[in-house]
């Protein structure tokens, strides 16, 4: 299955799973999260401290409902040095 399409998946999910205390089995406690400068407005020069953060379910929903739009989400990594290779990536620097 294509990552893009799993990470979209969980980060669908991840409302539900929170508002419903639902348990969830072998899944990371902390993951990390890219976005897509390209995808922000403002972003444009983004750093890639910027676009990184670490996260859990918890935290995960408050992006949501902060306005983060699964469209903006470039990827969901297990693996922080994966992750900050590729925000490096596309913001072009590091």
């Amino acid at each position: 299955m294509d990552n893009r399409k799993v990470a979209r998946q969980i980060l669908g999910l991840a409302k539900e799973i929170v508002a419903s205390k639902t348990k969830y089995v072998d899944f990371p406690k902390k993951f990390w999260v890219v976005t897509d400068p390209k995808k922000q407005q403002g972003y444009e020069d983004a750093e890639p401290e910027d676009i990184l953060f670490e996260a859990d379910m918890e935290r995960m929903e408050l992006q949501f409902r902060g306005g983060l739009k699964i469209e903006q989400v470039y990827g969901i990594y297990g693996d922080e040095k994966k992750a900050i290779k590729d925000a490096e990536a596309l913001t072009g620097k590091g």
